[in-house]
């Protein structure tokens, strides 16, 4: 099954780590499952980011619940008092920038697709469903007080392997191709 093909859980956590360490933020993955835990009191408020994903062999999402404090940790602005617009488009950026790298990293297999724009929703009693599906992987992160919840479902076409996409070089991030 191309599926198979890769690995959902190491594309996510990678990506999801290798984003945050941009801001200087180290994240440690905790468990498979959301922590059985009550948010901090500190900060109630979270943040859900869903981000579709579409190409001519593969679909999928990548949702993203986040506390207000690790989104004012990971902004980095000189702004004293950081807007809630500021936090709602901070919020689709990080989606976009995880899921770029996923991106980047299915490229040498042949794989392409396309963001969908960011939905995000803000709240302190949110509850997100999506059924149970096969290549979903699911990683809860700690930064400090701060847990970050991640998914990330990437459904391959059967034809892709039919199709023999031929693979093709990915730059480093921070590399620039010059022609």
């Amino acid at each position: 099954m191309p599926d198979a093909l890769f690995e959902v859980a190491p594309l996510l956590q990678e990506a999801c780590q290798k984003m945050f360490e941009t801001r200087g933020i180290a994240l440690q993955p905790v468990a498979d499952e959301r922590p059985r835990e009550a948010p901090p009191p500190t900060d109630a408020k979270m943040y859900y980011v869903v981000l579709g994903l579409a190409g001519e062999h593969v679909k999928g999402s990548l949702v993203l619940e986040a506390p207000r404090g690790l989104l004012l940790e990971s902004y980095r602005s000189k702004v004293a008092d950081v807007s809630h617009s500021s936090l709602l488009d901070w919020a689709g950026e990080i989606s976009n920038q995880v899921l770029g790298r996923v991106k980047n990293r299915c490229a040498p297999a042949g794989v392409d697709f396309s963001l969908g724009i960011p939905t995000v929703v803000t709240g302190t009693e949110v509850s997100l469903y999506s059924p149970q599906v096969e290549n979903r992987a699911v990683i809860w992160f700690r930064h400090g007080q701060y847990l970050l919840g991640a998914s990330l479902e990437l459904h391959l076409s059967p034809t892709l392997l039919e199709v023999g996409a031929v693979p093709s070089e990915v730059l480093s991030e921070g590399e620039m191709l010059v022609f």
